[in-house]
């Protein structure tokens, strides 16, 4: 039976995880983590994602990402790849250095980010290797207690930006005992967010067995509301934020998904990424 598909999705935050081969270290030595990091945080800026939080265990890493204009595979791909290369050919190594592929959990509802970011900065502390006198230093706590971060993709997740949000994240400390690590297997949000994305996938068949020729064409359709709401079809194609034009775009979007059309094509035509109208659908839903 084959691996179930992952659900990668436009400026949503995901909750990775991977581990070492045979639980054998991928850190040695302090330049290790700094070159790993400076790797995600190059390719994330690069695909205008963001990093939300970290923390890089000798043996194992968490880290929370907003995805950019890149699927999440390729961004972690890309950075795995060339670390595993440098940290082989550094250390006279052969074969994996990561076990099997990586984990990520899709985050639906904004909620659970502070579950996360505490659940990420916890584990240096269950696992014995920092103390009240000596901080981790592989973590993004420090960040979120006051300290500067360097890192050009990191940002802060809502509600613990700013002066205030320093406050608010040693209060959760203080509080800590009161959190529950959320139980999740694929997902993290509430049940109706992912009943929505299993119906899509259960429907993914019989939409892409729609019948082509009893439909209108992707062009018929932006044609139509270009004629009907007066707009040109440059303009709807266009890059254009007036609130009007993007009104009309998504409706024509809805219809084009109504029709069957997948994402990816929707997006080749409107010069979008297919993120962009997935967004677009789970709001519609």
């Amino acid at each position: 039976m084959g691996r179930p598909p992952r659900i990668d999705l436009e400026d949503y935050w995901y909750h990775v995880i991977a581990r070492g081969n045979e639980r054998q270290r991928i850190f040695k030595c302090p330049a290790d983590y700094e070159y790993y990091l400076k790797l995600l945080d190059d390719r994330l800026y690069a695909s205008r994602g963001n990093l939300g939080a970290y923390c890089l265990m000798p043996n194992h890493i968490h880290i929370l990402i907003r995805r950019g204009s890149d699927m999440l595979s390729s961004v972690i791909h890309n950075v795995h790849s060339k670390y595993s290369h440098d940290f082989n050919r550094i250390y006279g190594r052969d074969g994996h250095l990561f076990q099997g592929r990586y984990k990520s959990f899709i985050v639906l509802d904004d909620s659970y980010l502070e579950s996360l970011i505490f659940y990420i900065h916890e584990n240096p502390r269950r696992a014995g290797l920092e103390t009240k006198e000596q901080r981790y230093l592989w973590s993004s706590e420090k960040y979120y207690m006051g300290k500067k971060c360097l890192w050009k993709s990191f940002v802060k997740v809502p509600g613990y930006e700013g002066k205030a949000g320093i406050n608010n994240y040693k209060d959760l400390l203080k509080s800590r005992l009161e959190k529950v690590t959320p139980n999740y297997k694929t997902f993290i949000g509430t049940m109706q967010e992912s009943i929505k994305i299993n119906k899509r996938r259960k429907d993914r068949q019989s939409i892409q067995s729609f019948d082509r020729r009893e439909r209108e064409t992707i062009e018929n359709i932006a044609n139509r509301y270009s004629a009907n709401f007066k707009i040109t079809i440059k303009e709807m194609r266009g890059l254009s934020r007036d609130r009007n034009i993007s009104r009309i775009r998504k409706d024509a979007i809805k219809e084009m998904l109504n029709c069957g059309y997948g994402p990816s094509e929707i997006g080749r035509y409107f010069n979008r990424t297919s993120g962009y109208v997935n967004l677009i659908r789970i709001n519609y839903e």
